[in-house]
């Protein structure tokens, strides 16, 4: 991670009303550079444990006017590394009477990954300075300057009282975790939020330990990290998101949530646990979430619009929830389901038409990607629905197994793909590059074929 670019070319000292400086006679430039301009490399701490963050400055100093630019950079080996911000202005250090300009080069948190000698590497650093002769011609002279080696002692962690599952972080921490609503129905989509906040070594913090209740099941995490690269060492928070469903009523909780790390300002190990309580509560029917949306019973063509006001979040949330349930449910057709003949239903089905392909416009202009997969999907089951006479709790895999009974075998395949399509990028923290304009072309196609209108 980068909080800038090192420069190549460092700030001249010419404006800060330096003047070439003079050679007197017998003296060597090269004796007089060496006394002027040099490179150090500083660590925050020369003895550090496995994984603790450890903060490394590379600067010039000069006393005398030069262009300077950097020519190779330090490399590292054995350890992660992290830029650090800083600021391109010098400061000023007197040094045995001399004043020194003093130019940050390179600043950045290194975290060694293993015990032993951690050498660190060298900076190169051209400079030209423009001598005045004792004859009084200008000639410029040049000189390479790179750092003294910089070795750190990585110790091993201690073994005493080190956990079983340790998470090889290294830092101080705190962590909360949290559920969008701590009353989650049957079968809907919830998420486990879960923070740790802190310093130290936030590259290797990986989800914690969760102990989930009975009867649930979580699907990919996904996570987000802030880090504040102006201080040391580095603070900042990262967040894991895990959406769980689950399908039992009652009482529960996500827990215990457990995540361990070593404090080096205690010397200590430290374990921080916590559960979430929630409580599974019945299945809330389509009707009973939009009554507030959809105020009468229009029979099938509700579906369309709860389509229709696809933008609303409310609405949104509803078609994640039916899309998670879809996938939980098996194929279960039952015998006393009447298959209706396609053409029997043609005649009351051209209003629907007429709506579902406006729907279908209004699902072009969606432009966020999980908003657009949830509606695409909830949008074919409604079509399906009223093409097909379908109940209203007929899930996408019973529809398309109607549509194999009706001899559309190629049509079936084809909404078996949608639906697929749909559900792997809408549980997948990023979405397929195009699968948007994919999933538009494969569903226009099939709803045209559901209701060609003249």
């Amino acid at each position: 991670m980068w909080a800038q670019q090192p420069p190549a070319q460092l700030p001249s000292l010419l404006d800060d009303g330096y003047q070439s400086p003079v050679l007197k006679t017998g003296e060597s430039p090269e004796t007089v550079m060496r006394k002027s301009i040099y490179v150090k490399a500083f660590a925050s701490s020369k003895s550090v444990y496995t994984g603790e963050p450890v903060m490394v400055t590379y600067k010039l100093y000069a006393s005398i006017f030069c262009r300077s630019r950097v020519n190779k950079q330090p490399s590292f080996n054995g350890c992660s590394v992290m830029e650090l911000s800083y600021s391109g202005d010098p400061d000023i250090e007197i040094i045995d009477g001399k004043t020194f300009h003093v130019f940050t080069v390179r600043k950045l948190q290194v975290i060694p990954l293993e015990d032993g000698p951690l050498h660190l590497g060298e900076v190169e650093i051209e400079n030209i300075v423009p001598f005045i002769t004792a004859d009084k011609q200008q000639d410029n002279f040049s000189m390479t300057s790179r750092n003294e080696p910089l070795i750190i002692d990585v110790k091993p962690l201690p073994l005493t009282d080190k956990p079983k599952d340790f998470s090889g972080v290294v830092g101080s921490f705190t962590m909360q975790a949290n559920v969008d609503s701590n009353s989650v129905p049957v079968g809907d989509n919830a998420t486990l939020n879960i923070t740790i906040k802190g310093s130290g070594n936030f590259t290797g913090i990986h989800v914690p330990a969760i102990q989930w209740p009975h009867g649930t099941e979580h699907f990919e995490v996904s996570d987000t990290q802030h880090v504040d690269q102006d201080n040391y060492p580095v603070e900042g928070d990262k967040t894991f998101s895990i959406p769980f469903i689950g399908a039992k009523e009652g009482k529960a909780a996500i827990g215990p949530i457990s995540f361990n790390f070593y404090d080096p300002s205690t010397s200590s190990y430290k374990i921080l646990t916590t559960e979430v309580p929630l409580t599974f509560t019945k299945t809330v029917s389509r009707d009973e979430q939009m009554q507030d949306v959809v105020q009468e019973d229009v029979g099938n063509s509700k579906y369309l619009w709860i389509v229709a006001g696809i933008a609303a979040v409310v609405i949104v949330t509803l078609m994640v929830s039916m899309q998670l349930k879809s996938r939980k449910q098996s194929l279960q057709i039952k015998e006393s389901v009447i298959v209706p003949k396609l053409e029997a239903v043609v005649a009351e089905q051209k209003d629907y038409g007429i709506e579902i392909l406006s729907a279908l416009n209004r699902l072009g202009t969606v432009e966020e990607d999980k908003k657009f997969l949830a509606a695409a999907g909830y949008l074919l089951i409604a079509s399906l629905q009223i093409k097909l006479g379908a109940p209203e709790n007929a899930t996408a895999d019973e529809l398309t197994e109607l549509l194999k009974k009706h001899d559309n075998t190629d049509l079936s395949r084809t909404c078996s793909k949608i639906f697929a399509d749909c559900n792997r990028n809408l549980y997948s923290p990023d979405a397929e590059e195009g699968i948007k304009e994919k999933i538009y072309f494969e569903l226009s196609a099939v709803i045209k074929k559901l209701f060609p209108i003249t």
